[in-house]
This record gives C-alpha cells, sequence and structure tokens, in this order.
C-alpha cells in the first residue's frame, strides 16, 4: 500500500495553508482560579439591603414638601433603580396628583422648574395632567415669558416635560422651540454639571432615550449634583 501523502504536498505553489499563531490571553488564568469570598458577598448584600431602606424611608418621609417628593423620585428613576421601589413611588406620585388637583392656589405658586418635573413625572406614569398648566408662563402675546430664559433649570426641565407631550398640546409644541433655542444660545457659558446635563438633553431628551442608557449618563454627573437637589 503507497504511502500516504501530506496534504500541503499536494497544494500549488501560490497556496498557503492557514497557520495557527495565537498569542497568549491577557486574563492569563484569572478566570480559571477566580473564587467568590463568601463573606464579601455577604457584606455587599448587607450594605445593599441597608441603603434600600434608607431610600424607602426617604420616601415614606412625612413632612416633605411636593418638590422634594418629586427630586427624590425622579433622581432614584434616572439612576435606573426605581424598579426596586415601585409600590412607595407609586403611593407618593398618588398623593401628589390628588394634592396638586384639590389646591389650586399653591399650584399656581410653583415656579417653572417645580411645575414643569411635576407635570413630567406625573405623566410619565400615567396619570392625566394637563398642558394648561404652563398657561400661567406665558404672555399677554401668548409667548413665552422672556424672563423665563434667566432660569436655566426651569428652561431644562420645561424642555423635557414638553418632550412627553401627545398630539395636540400646541403649548408643548411652542415650549420645545422656546426652550431648546435658548438652551443652545447659552449652553456654552454653563458650568459644570449643569452644562453637560443641558448638553445631553438637547441631544438625546430624557423620555426619548434608553431608560438604561441614560442611568449611566445620570450617574456619570449625580456626584456632581448640587446638595440642594441631591438627596442620597
Amino acid at each position: 500500500m503507497a504511502a500516504a501523502t501530506n496534504v500541503t504536498d499536494t497544494l500549488p505553489n501560490y497556496v498557503r495553508p492557514p497557520i495557527t499563531n495565537y498569542s497568549p490571553s491577557m486574563w492569563g488564568d484569572a478566570f480559571t482560579s477566580f473564587s467568590f469570598d463568601d463573606k464579601v458577598q455577604e457584606k455587599y448584600a448587607e450594605s445593599i439591603q441597608e441603603l434600600k431602606h434608607q431610600v424607602r424611608s426617604m420616601l415614606m418621609t412625612e413632612g416633605s414638601t411636593t418638590i422634594e417628593k418629586l427630586i427624590l423620585v425622579d433622581t432614584i428613576e434616572r439612576l435606573g433603580v426605581g424598579y426596586h421601589f415601585e409600590q412607595e413611588i407609586e403611593d407618593q406620585l398618588r398623593e401628589i396628583f390628588r394634592f396638586q388637583s384639590e389646591d389650586k392656589e399653591l399650584q399656581d405658586n410653583y415656579d417653572l422648574f417645580t411645575t414643569a418635573l411635576q407635570f413630567r413625572v406625573l405623566r410619565q406614569h400615567r396619570y392625566s395632567v394637563s398642558c394648561y398648566v404652563f398657561n400661567k408662563f406665558k404672555g399677554a402675546d401668548g409667548k413665552f415669558e422672556e424672563t423665563l430664559t434667566s432660569d436655566v433649570k426651569g428652561l431644562l426641565s420645561l424642555y423635557e416635560a414638553a418632550n412627553v407631550r401627545i398630539h395636540g398640546e400646541d403649548i408643548l409644541e411652542d415650549a420645545v422651540g422656546f426652550t431648546a433655542d435658548h438652551l443652545k444660545r447659552m449652553v456654552q457659558q454653563l458650568e459644570p454639571p449643569l452644562q453637560y446635563q443641558v448638553k445631553r438633553a438637547l441631544e438625546q431628551p430624557l423620555h426619548r432615550g434608553v431608560a438604561r442608557v441614560e442611568a449611566r449618563h445620570y450617574i456619570s454627573v449625580y456626584g456632581w449634583t448640587d446638595h440642594k437637589m441631591k438627596y442620597f
């Protein structure tokens, strides 16, 4: 019987067989030698439970103002951890919605930031809130008052609120153009983290983004947030 022929001997001269010459993995044996430290994991789990307890207590604290509750709820959700506190958040928003329906006089005294934040958060949770709450910020000519342009946080809050509009809400259509125009003009003069938040909103409004992606962006600026607007 004839000796077996090497496959490479039958290939044309211009054909080269593949050569496997892999470099060593940069991870080495990191994964094969990795093991969990049960005590460390238990410590992390206890810390997480303690933090969740603190946040839950903050949500249910009696005596907090409406704006404090709204900022806290919005912060929790924008950090991407709202699913841990769904019932507590719903309880707070139900109370805020009932309160805003009953006390019209107090609602009329809310500034632009508070009015817009309340509108957006409630609407995102499918509460029926009217866009006419923004009429008080319009002048006799039917346009948004120019004095609002000095309130950057209010403009940003209104811009985000306007992006949860539904068909036929002309006042929010006007609000998008008004706020976007002024925010674009002033963004380069702003200081971090507000500058970053405005740039991000103009690039991708919160309501139109992917929750997990938006949470990642928000986490990156959360540490800079004004202590008056920060709860944990």
